[in-house]
């Protein structure tokens, strides 16, 4: 079961994961590509789980009028890039172009 804790709050669901900080300011979007993310050894990326073994990210593109936020599958894959559904009709829409979620590293994790 996952879990996440907020101070000395715990609470959890199978198969689910919450990502939070009472500073949203200490995340920011970064316009990036599949070839540029091959050359970015930053350790700031959110990272947004495992599949398969391989280390997913959190990303978001501009599609069909809306900001949809999905994986990232990393340069080392040969899935690699952005991964997002079509709204109608429900495909999969690839982009080696998109923003990738990352966390200030001067940030300092909350007390409780």
């Amino acid at each position: 079961m996952s879990s996440y804790k907020w101070c000395s709050e715990k609470s959890g669901h199978p198969r689910s994961f919450i990502l939070c900080d009472p500073n949203v300011d200490n995340f920011y979007w970064e316009y990036t590509t599949t070839d540029e993310l091959s050359r970015d050894t930053s350790d700031n990326k959110v990272a947004g789980g495992i599949e398969g073994g391989i280390l997913l990210f959190i990303g978001r593109i501009f599609h069909e009028g809306v900001w949809k936020i999905s994986k990232i599958i990393p340069p080392s894959s040969e899935f690699r890039g952005f991964k997002v559904w079509n709204n109608l009709n429900g495909t999969q829409y690839n982009s080696d172009d998109f923003q990738i979620l990352k966390y200030k590293k001067h940030a300092i994790a909350p007390r409780c």
